[in-house]
């Protein structure tokens, strides 16, 4: 129970640890690793791919480093940060930017059985969150 306690109260308080993340520190001191994300370059990968890492190790580190003493709230933690930061790629790098169009058709194409190829077909922005949320 302690575990999903601070998984989902990780999982919520990671919105506000992000925005303050990005305003003061990818706006502010590390705007040169963020700099490509507004200027794209064009490359597969950006600098700016360098706040994954920041955000996974101590993720990975607190689920690991939990699991294996004991400590649920600790692998909670490690675990909501990890949930938030899937959640964040599929919205944010997926829907918003359109950074992988692969990922995108591939989670139509797995939900056209599911929902029915006709409801899945539009392509405004605000209709691609709904076609990835629900169909």
């Amino acid at each position: 129970m302690i575990f999903l306690i601070s998984m989902l109260l990780t999982f919520a308080i990671m919105e506000g640890v992000t925005w303050l993340t990005h305003k003061y520190v990818m706006h502010g001191f590390l705007w040169y690793l963020h700099e490509d994300h507004h200027q794209p370059t064009g490359h597969f990968f950006e600098k700016n791919d360098a706040f994954f890492l920041i955000f996974a190790i101590p993720s990975m580190a607190c689920i690991f480093y939990g699991t294996f003493n004991a400590m649920p709230w600790l692998s909670g933690i490690g675990t909501g940060v990890a949930m938030y930061g899937f959640a964040y790629f599929i919205v944010h790098e997926v829907i918003i930017h359109q950074e992988s169009n692969g990922l995108q058709n591939l989670i139509i194409d797995i939900s056209k059985p599911f929902v029915g190829h006709t409801k899945c077909t539009t392509n405004t922005w605000a209709k691609k969150i709904v076609r990835v949320l629900v169909c």
